[in-house]
């Protein structure tokens, strides 16, 4: 049994040819112009996504090392707390006072 090989094919007329190569071009014309595009607008969204980020990560950083009032609350409070002589602090008045102190904070 012969093994099934195609044929050789026929040379193309020389204005099929010049068709097919036109059509060619044209579409890699296309493919290419389409492409730079594409990597254009993927140049420019990196370049977005990297100035987001960079303002995300300034913006952070200020939160981080901005002061804290909260902690000079708590410091304050802590300082009222333990300011009231141990004598108050067993009577009734003194005990309802503390509550107060930690309701506040």
């Amino acid at each position: 049994m012969a093994p099934a090989v195609a044929a050789p094919a026929e040379p193309l007329a020389t204005e099929a040819t010049e068709a097919l190569y036109a059509q060619w071009q044209a579409l890699e014309g296309g493919f290419v112009n389409a492409s730079c595009k594409a990597m254009a607008r993927v140049r420019e969204l990196q370049w977005t996504a990297l100035q987001r980020l960079c303002t995300s990560r300034t913006e952070l950083v200020s939160l981080l090392t901005a002061p804290d009032v909260r902690e000079r609350e708590v410091l304050d409070a802590q300082e009222r707390f333990n300011s009231m002589p141990i004598e108050l602090r067993l009577s009734e008045n003194g005990k309802s006072e503390l509550h107060m102190v930690t309701q506040d904070l």
